[in-house]
């Protein structure tokens, strides 16, 4: 993978088709994660959300306590805030795999208004992940003998690479 450039407003970088592969897993298995999280057919306009959330440390991540000393306040905030949050997360994600999926010979393009999707879409992988390896500081990865800790310091490379592009 190249550094993410600018061309124009637009940014640019090129990603060999087993990074592409990667990229698109992760975000596809983000999806899936959060996506039963999101309404429901049927739900009423502010539905409690699904018990099983508070079960997974990484959902809990991605989702934290708006009121750690408060769970009532806390309950009703993920209530009223939780459908759209995953709505919103989701609705990132999948204008980052449109992007992937647009690759010309491995040059992905992200146009100004995708922008914030990558950054939102990235963060998300690398809280999912830090949950999942254990890290709980900036350098927990970088002693890791895993190949998903890797992949979490890649992701932070690619989001940094992206910053400093705006």
């Amino acid at each position: 993978m190249r550094a993410f450039s600018r061309r124009g407003r637009t940014l640019q970088t090129h990603l060999a088709s087993n990074e592409l592969s990667v990229l698109g897993t992760l975000i596809g298995e983000l999806i899936e994660l959060i996506g039963p999280l999101g309404p429901r057919a049927g739900d009423e306009m502010f539905a409690e959300p699904p018990p099983f959330w508070k079960d997974d440390p990484a959902l809990r991540r991605l989702f934290p306590d708006a009121y750690k000393d408060d769970e009532t306040a806390s309950a009703e905030f993920s209530r009223y805030t939780m459908a759209d949050q995953t709505l919103l997360k989701i609705d990132a994600a999948n204008l980052v795999i449109e992007d992937l999926s647009n690759t010309d010979d491995g040059w992905v393009s992200v146009p100004p208004d995708h922008i914030d999707a990558w950054l939102i879409t990235l963060t998300n992988l690398r809280l999912v992940l830090a949950e999942r390896l254990g890290v709980q500081n900036l350098f927990d990865a970088d002693d890791m003998d895993e190949p998903m800790a890797a992949v979490f310091t890649w992701c932070g490379w690619i989001l940094e690479s992206m910053l400093e592009q705006l």
